[in-house]
């Protein structure tokens, strides 16, 4: 599909040529000017934090985290990801709706939960939890963070030092999430020198509670409440034999054996069922994770040939979608249109071989043969964000950019959040030859990435292009209203 520039780690050379592609009155100098920055935190902070402070604090740490992190927005693995976490929360107290994805393209072991309804998972989760139950298990753990208010908890003991913990939390994971894990390691050490202990690293009582209500909720929604053992087992061995390379997640969620053996005998508490939730489905998000956290194709090649042999058919069948996706990559499309065909289609995974189908079209510029899967594709699954941001991508590619705004207009209704949306939205609108709607779209980008400064000059770029071309005065208002709600929202975090 069209291949989006990357928006992490927005740097401020990045910010001014942005600018300067659609917004020729603003200089480089002003751009370079405009640093996104890690919030500071003022005394407020050093209270207990409310639900609404929380909140606040989450937005503003997940924009600055999407701007300096290597941030993946695949939309396959971000509607499965936010499904299995719905599915979870679901049996929690917290409000499935409330609550947002970061996903890291990174192949170490982590994941991790930020105040405010943030939850964040490496792609080297996916690869490393052998099945649904584990990968669910180690979210379960995370959204049980969240439902008591551990963070919180951990804030109202250090009050005098929470805003150095805070701010190496921040700073931190986002170190680590760059793939700098001695820098990583050593912010994280320094915290706890200065703080006494690390926010990020919970305290022993709160990763048993975590453990506790994680395999609750679990069992709940229907998963075998043995994978949390069986990913404590995962992560024993990633422990075994490490020294200073210790992977993100030991950190923050330090690996025991009390931990592992209360895993498994709360699992045996529960009664056992006939089956369990496990869905086929999972080894196909597995597998395209490995596409990102493994660049090196011999490798991921040679794995998959591998797990051709294996005796689930489901397994295998993942392992040659995978192929075929290496073989998309290389543009022998072919050969990757080929393996796809001895896939045996069925209803769980129809969707994903078929947008592989497409994507292997595009990948040999054979634009309208993928548009004809794409089209199919959307009259079978009406509300699907990978199929509909596969067909804006293609439109795209086909230069009909008109159709390509109409549908990215109505993704973005549902997908507001979503940063790479707006930027095909505004590259859109460019070509479409509308301006005012490229500096709208550019402003929520910006936005997204906790550049609010950037952003409103967007907004100021729009207003006047709006009077010129005659808008109504209602339009105009609405604008200037989204302006002063992101000023707002800067000036909430800035108060944090």
């Amino acid at each position: 599909m069209l291949k989006i520039p990357k928006h992490k780690g927005l740097s401020r050379a990045i910010a001014a040529s942005l600018l300067l592609t659609f917004a020729p009155g603003i200089s480089a100098q002003t751009a370079q000017n405009d640093r996104i920055q890690i919030p500071e935190l003022g005394s407020s902070a050093s209270a207990v934090l409310s639900e609404a402070q929380a909140e606040i604090l989450g937005d503003a740490w997940l924009r600055m985290f999407r701007a300096q992190a290597p941030t993946l927005d695949d939309p396959l693995l971000m509607q499965y990801s936010h499904d299995t976490i719905s599915s979870l929360a679901q049996h929690t107290r917290l409000n499935p709706n409330s609550l947002k994805l970061v996903i890291v393209e990174n192949p170490s072991l982590n994941a991790f939960a930020v105040p405010g309804g943030v939850i964040g998972l490496n792609t080297g989760l996916f690869m490393l939890a052998e099945n649904e139950g584990q990968f669910a298990s180690v979210l379960s753990h995370e959204l049980a963070h969240l439902t008591q208010n551990h963070f919180q908890r951990r804030v109202e003991q250090q009050q005098a030092s929470v805003v150095p913990m805070i701010a190496m939390l921040l700073g931190s994971l986002a170190l680590a999430a760059n793939g700098n894990s001695q820098a990583g390691m050593a912010a994280l050490v320094a915290t706890q020198a200065a703080a006494q202990q690390n926010a990020l690293r919970y305290s022993r009582s709160a990763e048993q509670e975590a453990d506790r209500i994680g395999i609750q909720t679990l069992s709940a929604a229907g998963f075998n409440p043995g994978a949390q053992g069986e990913m404590f087992e995962i992560m024993k061995r990633q422990s075994s034999g490490l020294s200073n390379s210790i992977p993100e997640y030991l950190l923050s969620h330090p690996y025991s054996e009390r931990r592992a053996s209360d895993a498994l005998l709360r699992a045996r508490q529960y009664p056992l069922r006939e089956s369990y939730r496990e869905g086929d489905y999972y080894y196909y998000m597995r597998v395209r994770a490995s596409l990102f956290s493994m660049p090196n194709d011999a490798a991921l090649e040679g794995q998959l040939e591998r797990e051709l042999t294996s005796e689930r058919q489901a397994r295998s069948d993942a392992a040659k979608y995978g192929l075929a996706l290496v073989y998309s990559r290389r543009k022998e499309v072919d050969r990757a249109l080929e393996i796809l065909d001895e896939i045996s289609l069925n209803t769980t995974n129809y969707l994903v071989i078929q947008l592989a189908r497409a994507e292997a079209f595009v990948g040999s510029e054979r634009y309208d043969d993928a548009q004809s899967i794409l089209d199919d594709l959307a009259s079978r699954y009406t509300r699907s964000f990978p199929v509909e941001f596969a067909r804006a991508e293609n439109l795209f590619n086909l230069r009909r950019h008109s159709e390509c705004v109409t549908v990215l207009e109505r993704i973005v209704e549902s997908h507001q959040d979503n940063p790479d949306v707006w930027f095909l939205l505004a590259e859109s609108y460019g070509l479409a030859g509308n301006l005012v709607g490229v500096h709208k779209a550019r402003a929520e980008w910006f936005a997204l990435n906790g550049a609010f400064s950037l952003a409103v000059r967007q907004l100021d770029l729009g207003i006047n292009q709006m009077r010129l071309e005659n808008y109504h005065l209602i339009d105009i208002s609405r604008t200037e209203e989204r302006k002063r709600q992101l000023r707002d929202q800067q000036a909430r975090a800035m108060e944090l």
